[in-house]
C-alpha cells in the first residue's frame, strides 16, 4: 500500500531584531536537521514565505540540490485557535484567517498519494502543533500544550484510505542538548 511520508521541520532559532534570520544557532540546527533526514527519498521541499523558514530551507537544498522547493504562503505562521487562559491573545478576525489558512495547507499537504513518496515541510512552530493535532483527530485547540524545539523533526504518515499516523513528534535525536532551543510560551512570531 502506498503511504505518503510528510517530514515536518520548524525553521531554525531566528533573531527577532534582524526580521526573523536564522542566528548562527539556527543555520547549525538546519544543518543537523538537513543531515538527519539525509538517508529518505525527498519528492519536493515545501516552505513557508517567512524569511527565517526560507533560510532554513536554503540549508536544506544544500542537502538536497536536486528536489525541488515550493513556497506556500500557506505555511505562514499563524494562531490557528483562541488560547484558553489567553482570550485577547490575537483579534478574532485574525485568528479566523489564520485557521482559514492552516487548514487550507492541511488539505493541500496531507493527501494519500498513488506511489509511496515522502516529502519535507519547513514551517513553524504553531502549525506544525495544529497539523498534529489535525492528523490525529484531536481538538486542534491542544496545540497549545504540545512543544515545539527548533529545527525538530515530527514524521506523520498518510495511508491510501486517508488515514494519519504520527511516527515521531518533535524529534530532536539529531541536536545536541546545547543546541535544542525553543519558545516556552505560545509565540506570536513563532
Amino acid at each position: 500500500m502506498p503511504l505518503h511520508t510528510l517530514y515536518l521541520v520548524r525553521h531554525g532559532q531566528y533573531d527577532e531584531a534582524d526580521d526573523g534570520g536564522l542566528t548562527k544557532t539556527g543555520r547549525i540546527q538546519a544543518g543537523l536537521a538537513a543531515r538527519a533526514l539525509r538517508h529518505v527519498r525527498v519528492g519536493t521541499i515545501y516552505t513557508s514565505t517567512l524569511r527565517r523558514a526560507l533560510e532554513t530551507t536554503e540549508i536544506f537544498a544544500r542537502s538536497f540540490p536536486k528536489v525541488p522547493i515550493r513556497s506556500m504562503h500557506l505555511l505562514r505562521e499563524g494562531v490557528p485557535t483562541d488560547i484558553p487562559r489567553i482570550p485577547d491573545y490575537a483579534p478574532r478576525q485574525r485568528i479566523r484567517a489564520d485557521r482559514a489558512r492552516a487548514e487550507a495547507a492541511f488539505e493541500r499537504l496531507f493527501r494519500p498519494t498513488r506511489r509511496s513518496r515522502s516529502d519535507v515541510v519547513i514551517a513553524h512552530g504553531n502549525l506544525i502543533r495544529f497539523f498534529a493535532c489535525k492528523a490525529l483527530e484531536i481538538d486542534p485547540v491542544t496545540w497549545v500544550k504540545l512543544g515545539s524545539t527548533h529545527c525538530s523533526i515530527t514524521e506523520i504518515v498518510i495511508e491510501q484510505t486517508g488515514y494519519m499516523r504520527l511516527r515521531s513528534f518533535n524529534e530532536t535525536h539529531h541536536l545536541p542538548r546545547k543546541l535544542r532551543t525553543l519558545s516556552l510560551a505560545v509565540s506570536k512570531q513563532d
